[in-house]
């Protein structure tokens, strides 16, 4: 873990959504904070400004479970005309919300396992970062 704190936390980020995208077979991925402005990105991104609109998004989908009587969303996702799957994820890491975006051709396999994991990296990444401001 030591090691990990050579690198800054841009290229952290960096390689933990590369790392993702490759995985599983994205087309790109994009953290953005809980205002949309995006904070890194992996893979060529076609949907240009969604950063922006997938804070909207998540409200949208938030409402719809609680219309539908469902007690919590797992995240939002959209078909795009193109049939590449949008999926739309909010988080808290550190008392921060973030908002993950992904570019599919498919709901990856084991969806679920995989936000938990790009949640923990993200987190790890950032505590790393955060340590090093308190040395």
């Amino acid at each position: 873990m030591r090691n990990d704190s050579i690198l800054r936390l841009d290229k952290r980020l960096d390689a933990i959504l590369h790392d993702a995208m490759q995985e599983h077979q994205l087309h790109s991925i994009v953290l953005a904070d809980e205002s949309g402005l995006t904070i890194t990105h992996a893979g060529q991104v076609e949907f240009a400004g969604v950063s922006a609109i997938a804070p909207e998004l998540i409200r949208v989908g938030e409402k719809a479970t609680s219309l539908g009587s469902y007690d919590s969303m797992s995240c939002v996702i959209v078909m795009l005309e193109n049939s590449h799957l949008l999926i739309i994820k909010t988080m808290t890491i550190h008392g921060q919300r973030f908002v993950l975006i992904m570019d599919a051709p498919l709901a990856p396999k084991g969806l679920g396992e995989m936000l938990k994991g790009l949640k923990r990296d993200i987190s790890d990444a950032m505590k790393v970062e955060e340590d090093k401001e308190g040395e």
